[in-house]
């Protein structure tokens, strides 16, 4: 069997290459991808050659390098199933639907660290939003609104819809733009 990836290859270029299933190493896991959420944002910049360098991180996604070149497996939006773990990880892991910060690809090795077990009440279609509310509810944090303050959200695409929400249901008063 071999796994499918999706590498940004150059300027608007894109290329689904085959290559060896990953084999888990001691103290990773083997998620199998079910959904896989491509953002229009980072990653358009990626298609598009527009990465700034370096691309920086402060939560999870794993920032890219100073010396960015194509091609490059890239991604933040995974949603599979562990089908296999390495010798000093439970077996409790296997079959757990999970989300991780993990490249477009049909399977990806990772740390059970950096998986987050996704809730039987979230569809797994649904599940690679993940990705885009941990940006919402850290926007949101980071603005530290007052009780009864107003804000004003430019911009109602996926995130600034998901903040709208989170400051709706609080205390403050929000107003989507």
């Amino acid at each position: 069997m071999s796994a499918r990836t999706v590498y940004f290859t150059g300027d608007e270029a894109v290329e689904v290459k085959r290559e060896s299933v990953p084999e888990v190493t001691p103290e990773t896991v083997l998620v199998e991808t079910t959904y896989s959420g491509i953002s229009a944002g980072t990653e358009g910049l990626v298609y598009r050659g527009d990465v700034p360098t370096p691309l920086q991180s402060t939560g999870p996604v794993k920032p890219l390098a100073d010396d960015f070149t194509y091609p490059v497996a890239y991604g933040y939006a995974t949603v599979g199933r562990v089908v296999a773990v390495g010798e000093a990880i439970d077996d409790d892991w296997l079959d757990e639907r999970v989300f991780a910060y993990a490249p477009h690809s049909s399977h990806v090795r990772v740390s059970p660290t950096e998986l987050v077990r996704v809730p039987e009440s979230v569809p797994s279609e649904r599940a690679p939003l993940f990705a885009n509310v941990e940006t919402a509810v850290t926007l949101a944090l980071d603005a530290n609104p007052a009780i009864g303050e107003r804000v004003a959200i430019f911009g109602q695409g996926v995130v600034g819809v998901l903040v709208t929400g989170l400051l709706a249901g609080s205390f403050i008063h929000s107003h989507g733009q």
